[in-house]
């Protein structure tokens, strides 16, 4: 588990996130995040749970296989 809760980061996902492979829960909720989410996102195969909820604003269309 990773939890970046509410810790007032701002600006995009790094899309090095992606190289935790085998994380399971992804908390980025309460930042003031924006763009688009990170193709990379799409490789975090193991996670149940990924929170980008409350205060961040992203455009376009999640990565394919977060779509599961």
């Amino acid at each position: 588990m990773l939890d970046l809760s509410s810790n007032s980061f701002s600006g995009v996902i790094p899309s090095s996130i992606g190289n935790f492979s085998r994380l399971v829960v992804l908390n980025m909720s309460s930042n003031s995040l924006v763009g688009s989410v990170p193709s990379s996102l799409g490789g975090l195969k193991a996670a149940n749970v990924i929170d980008l909820s409350h205060k961040s604003i992203f455009f376009g269309k999640p990565p394919k296989p977060m779509l599961r």
